[in-house]
């Protein structure tokens, strides 16, 4: 490999992994990849990632050489993911040069989402109206909880055009999301205001970057995974600060919430919202259209694992199961159709991942209710090792090709 190869190459690496850890990569499986590709390219060298930073070390004949990426966006992109997977698999193997790899993965970056506005504005719709029903509640929690997903939808869509609101959106969600479950709820009798509210912005809670934290940790990521924890932390403070907010400015207009009063569905009718939740969550997460029927079936499994265990067994090995379900059946379908298993992964575990404890912990410690908040805090802390020992413990069983 000559010169001007060895740059494409490193340039190759570097943008590949800026990508994969703007969409959400844990630090030791990008490591991992890096190991790998470089390995394959013939220039191997030693990396360190965190959540907002990734240093290199290239090991070259004529001398080692160092670079340094900047992350500074972080979305959940699954066809990129998916594109991106594809792209590294003809480099790595040899089929296309670096540079050919480094024109692709630019143009990649910049091509249009996979979904338009009128299909993500209807998957915050049907996302808030699904959890809602998750959380316990009935018809009127459903449809005040879509109402305030449809406003949740539009303050997205507004964001992607106006800087400031981007900048400052996780509080101004919260706080929309809150004041408009409070100021109509008495059109809708005595409803669970706190279900409809958490189910609004249930999508927003960082369970996910509180599960990447713990697994950071528990794989020797200290940096990274304190890192990644401080970030989530701080995204549900904002969220918990937004929603006190906008209750505050509701209690004012409207008057006390009473007690509510909720009309429980059937029992059946649960099972229902989970292909609405999934093919919700997968558009948000921007997911390959042809992986959507996949995504709906590791979502119901690990769900349906969920419902069945809990009447036998606690809370944290409930999760601990359902995340091996998860994690396996990712897995297998990673193998069989060589594709990330990331992109059945990460809708699935959102019927897991223990975002609203985080969220109720602070909200009651903002409040004043300390004891509800370290009650919330420490159960939290241990259904998210439940959870995270149960994907690695899935990645020992049937381990995928590599972990993208």
């Amino acid at each position: 490999m000559n010169r001007n190869e060895q740059q494409d190459a490193i340039g190759f690496t570097c943008q590949v992994a800026r990508a994969l850890a703007s969409y959400g990569t844990p630090s030791h499986r990008l490591e991992s990849l890096l190991q790998i590709l470089t390995s394959e390219l013939g220039m191997p060298g030693t990396f360190s990632a965190t959540s907002t930073l990734v240093l290199f070390d290239f090991d070259l004949p004529d001398g080692h050489q160092v670079r340094v990426e900047r992350i500074e966006l972080q979305e959940v992109d699954l066809s990129r993911l998916s594109r991106l997977d594809i792209l590294w698999n003809l480099v790595a193997d040899r089929k296309i040069s670096p540079k050919e790899g480094l024109a692709q993965i630019e143009a990649l970056l910049k091509s249009p989402p996979a979904y338009g506005l009128v299909s993500t504005w209807t998957s915050w719709v049907m996302a808030s109206g699904a959890a809602s029903a998750f959380f316990g509640g009935g018809l009127a929690e459903i449809a005040l909880g879509s109402i305030a997903g449809a406003l949740l939808g539009t303050l997205d869509l507004a964001s992607t055009r106006f800087a400031s609101i981007k900048r400052m959106f996780l509080p101004l969600a919260a706080a929309l999301v809150a004041l408009t479950a409070t100021v109509l709820h008495p059109w809708f009798g005595n409803v669970d205001v706190d279900g409809a509210t958490l189910g609004g912005i249930i999508v927003l809670v960082p369970g996910f970057s509180l599960t990447i934290g713990v697994s950071e940790l528990v794989t020797n990521n200290t940096a990274a995974g304190v890192s990644r924890l401080g970030s989530a932390l701080m995204s549900a403070l904002l969220l918990a600060a937004g929603v006190l907010f906008g209750r505050t400015l509701g209690v004012t207009l409207v008057g006390p919430i009473p007690i509510p009063d909720v009309s429980l569905l059937p029992f059946w009718a649960i099972y229902l919202a989970i292909p609405f939740a999934a093919l919700s969550i997968s558009i948000l997460f921007r997911a390959p259209k042809r992986d959507l029927g996949w995504i709906g079936l590791v979502s119901a499994l690990g769900f349906l694992t969920l419902e069945v265990m809990r009447t036998h067994t606690g809370m944290a090995s409930t999760v601990f199961i359902a995340a091996l379900v998860v994690g396996v059946s990712s897995n297998a379908y990673a193998r069989i159709l060589d594709r990330p298993a990331a992109i059945t992964r990460l809708p699935a575990l959102l019927f897991l991942v223990p975002g609203s404890l985080s969220f109720l912990s602070l909200s009651s410690l903002i409040t004043g209710a300390s004891a509800d908040a370290l009650a919330s805090a420490g159960q939290m802390a241990i259904i998210v090792t439940a959870l995270v020992t149960g994907l690695l413990l899935a990645s020992t069983v049937l381990p995928p090709k590599k972990e993208l």
